[in-house]
C-alpha cells in the first residue's frame, strides 16, 4: 500500500516507514527490514514523527490515536479512543505535545501523561498541522485553504491567512513559513504579520506540491510534487 510517512532515526542508522496497514523499521545501510510494529488498530489515516524520530504518532480509521516508541518498542501509548476521525497530526519537535486535527477542532495532548491539554475550535475540517522547529508555534490549514497560527503553551491565535492554502512548513527559527497556494505557488510569509516576503510559482506542467521542507540553515526549501 502507498507509504504515508518515512523518516530517519536520530542516529541515521534506521528508517521508519508508515503505510495504511504497516509500520516498519528498516536498516538504512542494507535496506533490510529490522522490525514491524504489531497490533495496529485498523488502517492508518495519517502519521507524524518527532524531530529525532524517537516517537511516532499514528491515527487510525476508527478514530484511535497511538504514539509509538520507535527505538524502544513495546506497547504504544493510547491517547484517544473516540469515533471522530482524525484528519491530520503534528508532533512537537521534542515529542512531548501532539496536535490532532478533526472536522471541527484541534486537540492538544500531552504525550507523556496521555491527557488532553486544550481543544481549539475550527470552523472547517483541519487538513494539515505543523509545529515550528522550536515548538513555540502551531499552524493549521482548513479545508477551504484558510490558515491560522497559535502561540504554543498559551494557545493564543497570533495570525491568520484567508487564502487558498494547501500546505504550510516553518523555517528553522519559526519566523518565516512557506505556504502552498492551489498546489502551484509557494509564498514565504512572516508568521507574526502574515506579510508575504516573496513567492515562487511553478510551471503548469509540474505536478502540484505535496510536501515542503526547509534546509537546516533556512536558506533553501525542497518541494516534492505529485507527479514525482
Amino acid at each position: 500500500s502507498p507509504v504515508i510517512l518515512t523518516a530517519f532515526t536520530a542516529d541515521g542508522q534506521s528508517v521508519v516507514s508508515v503505510s495504511k496497514d504497516k509500520i516498519k523499521l528498516w536498516n538504512s545501510a542494507s535496506g533490510s527490514q529490522q522490525s514491524e510494529f504489531e497490533g495496529l488498530k485498523g488502517q492508518v489515516t495519517c502519521a507524524a514523527q518527532s524531530l529525532d524520530c524517537r516517537r511516532l504518532a499514528c491515527a487510525f480509521s476508527d478514530g484511535q490515536v497511538a504514539v509509538y516508541d520507535v527505538r524502544g518498542g513495546g506497547e504504544p501509548k493510547q491517547l484517544r479512543a473516540v469515533a471522530t476521525p482524525v484528519l491530520s497530526l503534528a508532533l512537537a519537535p521534542d515529542g512531548e505535545v501532539l496536535a490532532l486535527g478533526s472536522k471541527d477542532k484541534v486537540e492538544i495532548w500531552n504525550v507523556r501523561t496521555a491527557l488532553r491539554i486544550r481543544s481549539l475550535g475550527a470552523s472547517q475540517e483541519v487538513v494539515a498541522l505543523a509545529f515550528s522547529p522550536d515548538s513555540q508555534l502551531l499552524s493549521k490549514v482548513g479545508r477551504s485553504g484558510s490558515a491560522k497560527v497559535w502561540k504554543a503553551g498559551i494557545w493564543q491565535a497570533i495570525g491568520s491567512l484567508q487564502k487558498d492554502r494547501d500546505l504550510l512548513a516553518f523555517g528553522p527559527d519559526g519566523r518565516i513559513a512557506a505556504v502552498v497556494t492551489r498546489g502551484r505557488k509557494v509564498e514565504f510569509i512572516h508568521t507574526q504579520s502574515g506579510g508575504v516576503q516573496c513567492a515562487v510559482e511553478f510551471n503548469p506542467t509540474v505536478g502540484p506540491v505535496c510536501q515542503l521542507a526547509f534546509g537546516p540553515d533556512g536558506r533553501h526549501v525542497a518541494s516534492a510534487h505529485s507527479d514525482g
